[in-house]
């Protein structure tokens, strides 16, 4: 039998910290205001094709990275603060004003799916503002920012199309599964 994750030497996950989840909700604000004093940063770089895309830069990524490490920590309070600032919002347009940072594209990826998809020990969502606000406000648009990435697609290929699969796959699962949309085997699939 192997070692290492599911062998006999896999670490059983542990809990966080106790006030690390309370620490947090009270730095998003804080995290959500740098995000959005950079949007302002007109700095670039120059790809291998020679062209010259936007640069994120090490500390929004890295605030993005924490902002889904907050996430997976499934607290309410952590939830309601990214409700208030509009954290989903300012992930979403990072992540398509960088359409070549695959690290911000994989943290944001991981952020929908964990407000999406089915989790937590009663195997619930119990995430209903964070999917209202990602699918319905006027703000995130996320349905048809996916929608809008397909169409530029069919133009110029963008680097972030695998990760925006991945997201619109989470979002069919989440009507699959929610009242009246049909269960996993609705439509064929």
């Amino acid at each position: 039998e192997e070692e290492g994750e599911g062998g006999p030497l896999a670490l059983a996950p542990r809990p966080p910290p106790e006030g690390l989840a309370a620490a947090l909700a009270a730095r998003v604000p804080r995290m959500c205001e740098c995000l959005r004093s950079h949007h302002s940063d007109t700095s670039t770089t120059r790809m291998q094709t020679k062209e010259t895309i936007p640069k994120l830069g090490l500390l929004r990524l890295e605030l993005v990275r924490l902002l889904d490490a907050a996430m997976r920590l499934r607290d309410p309070g952590i939830d309601k603060c990214f409700e208030e600032e509009n954290a989903l919002e300012l992930v979403l347009e990072l992540f398509f004003k960088y359409e070549w940072n695959n690290t911000l594209h994989h943290a944001v990826t991981s952020i929908i799916t964990k407000i999406i998809e089915p989790g937590g020990e009663d195997g619930g969502s119990n995430r209903a503002g964070l999917v209202k606000q990602l699918l319905l406000s006027p703000q995130c648009r996320l349905i048809e920012r996916i929608l809008d990435a397909n169409d530029r697609n069919k133009e110029k290929p963008a680097g972030y199309m695998g990760h925006v699969v991945a997201i619109a796959q989470a979002v069919v699962g989440q009507c699959r599964g929610a009242p009246g949309g049909g269960g996993a085997g609705a439509g064929g699939g």
